[in-house]
């Protein structure tokens, strides 16, 4: 089995359940709502002006979270079926699919990320600064997909946690409402920097700085969690 036969295989899996046929077309609704429809509604709503960064923060990271939840109950649903040990014999692996669907999920979320930032107008931002913060957007997807894999043992039990998992990745939005020394105490979850280099976007070396500390953190947390699954890999 290939790469593009996996990639099929899921899409499949996807289209035949509701909630996820639904999650495929995310993305084109969240690049609408940033370049279109919020535009048009802050002509009508001038107040909405003042969350200009609040929105652009939390674009970026919805299709990460939709697509790092899909690959995430994918594994759950194989889990459940008692397909993995198959998947486990063949010539990619049980790591390599999992990386290949998590990367799959990341790249559309860059790909994703890229239209709202460079053609939203809500913030303007300069070209190489929008590919930074699609990069760093797209690591919340395989964060997402790890972190409900190793906490969650059915879908239901994926549902729930999913909702514990997006109230904590989504808290560092609260840090473009207010200038406070409290919001320092987000810096443990990746995204707070994220969010962060976004606020501080018309300041390079800020931004540099903030954009340097989300990756260094992602790669950390996810390699944290990506040995703790291996751990528990006896279990799957």
């Amino acid at each position: 089995m290939n790469y593009l036969q996996i990639i099929r295989s899921d899409l499949k899996i996807g289209f035949r359940d509701p909630l996820l046929k639904i999650i495929f077309f995310f993305p084109l609704l969240v690049i609408a709502v940033a370049v279109w429809i919020v535009p048009q509604l802050m002509v009508w709503f001038p107040a909405l002006s003042s969350y200009t960064l609040l929105i652009m923060a939390g674009a970026g990271m919805q299709t990460a979270i939709m697509f790092g939840f899909i690959s995430g109950f994918l594994h759950l649903e194989e889990r459940e079926e008692f397909t993995l040990q198959a998947l486990q014999v063949l010539p990619l692996g049980l790591d390599k699919l999992l990386a290949l669907r998590m990367a799959s999920g990341s790249f559309i979320t860059l790909a994703s990320n890229m239209l709202i930032f460079l053609y939203s107008p809500l913030v303007a931002i300069d070209t190489w600064k929008c590919t930074i913060l699609a990069i760093n957007s797209a690591l919340l997807a395989p964060l997402i997909s790890l972190l409900i894999i190793t906490f969650s043992s059915t879908r239901v039990d994926g549902m729930a946690k999913m909702k514990i998992i997006n109230l904590v990745v989504a808290l560092p939005l609260v840090s473009t409402l207010f200038i406070s020394q409290w919001i320092w105490l987000l810096s443990p979850i990746p995204s707070f920097w994220v969010v962060q280099s976004l606020v501080n976007h018309t300041h390079s070396d800020i931004f540099m700085a903030y954009s340097t500390a989300a990756v260094i953190l992602y790669i950390l947390v996810i390699g944290f969690f990506a040995k703790r699954l291996a751990a528990k890999r006896g279990n799957l």
